[in-house]
């Protein structure tokens, strides 16, 4: 089993409570895209957020009692303890069975076939997407980033569980995040024996500037034509919501 841990900025902390609900519902809509179905998506938030209708057997939300944050460095204490609650509920829900975790953001999109795909490496100790697409909110244009990794927080999923044996636990897992941020984690990881898989695959898209987002919005290359993906048919069916744009 796959579980995919999100977890939710305090409402009170956002700019535009309005983007973010409809960036989320995006989010949301597109893992449950998913063409191989074993997997979870579990919410950890401060407030439930309104989404409507929600399949009990595809999500779990998880709300917290922590304190509202009123500073970056208290929303990232903040995100790093929901990622620890989404981990420790993994661990609850998987039981005895072999499972991995991926920590996904509420704004960003993955492609449709990408458990597919990973499952291709089912034997590795996870994957990371270092191909990935950076997207700027009211854009039709993507943009290619061949070590996503290192900007975007939605890049790797870790093998937890495998043959019965546990190879980490929960707050070993948020760790990842607390210790070394994203773009250390396979290098951090490979230090410890479990080197993760690079998929070959474009994997995820990063949604920029719309002025709420963890990381930078800096496209971190020079501008080159060879970089540029318009958001055409295609690329709409391998990344569900990437054609659908939110403005301010």
């Amino acid at each position: 089993m796959h579980y995919f841990v999100m977890p939710l900025r305090s409402v009170e902390t956002v700019k535009d409570r309005h983007l973010f609900s409809s960036l989320l519902r995006r989010t949301i809509e597109n893992v449950l895209c998913q063409t191989v179905k074993n997997f979870r998506l579990i919410l950890v938030c401060s407030e439930r957020p309104e989404l409507g209708y929600v399949p009990a057997d595809r999500i779990t939300v998880v709300e917290t009692n922590l304190p509202i944050p009123t500073d970056i460095a208290a929303r990232r204490r903040d995100m790093n303890q929901k990622i620890a609650i989404g981990a420790e509920q993994a661990f609850l829900l998987a039981g005895n069975d072999d499972f991995s975790i991926m920590k996904i953001d509420g704004d960003d999109l993955l492609a449709a076939d990408l458990l597919e795909k990973a499952g291709l490496f089912a034997e590795s100790n996870g994957f990371v997407i270092n191909k990935g697409y950076l997207q700027r909110l009211g854009s039709r244009i993507l943009w290619k980033h061949y070590r996503f990794h290192e900007i975007c927080g939605s890049c790797a999923s870790v093998t937890m569980r495998r043959g019965g044996k546990a190879l980490m636990g929960a707050g070993e897992f948020a760790d990842l995040y607390i210790k070394s941020i994203h773009p250390k984690i396979p290098g951090l990881l490979e230090a410890t024996g479990r080197p993760l898989h690079f998929l070959p695959h474009w994997g995820a898209i990063y949604t920029m500037d719309h002025g709420d987002n963890s990381s930078g919005n800096r496209l971190g290359f020079k501008w080159r034509p060879w970089r540029i993906q318009p958001v055409n048919e295609g690329i709409a069916r391998q990344f569900p919501g990437s054609s659908e744009i939110f403005r301010n």
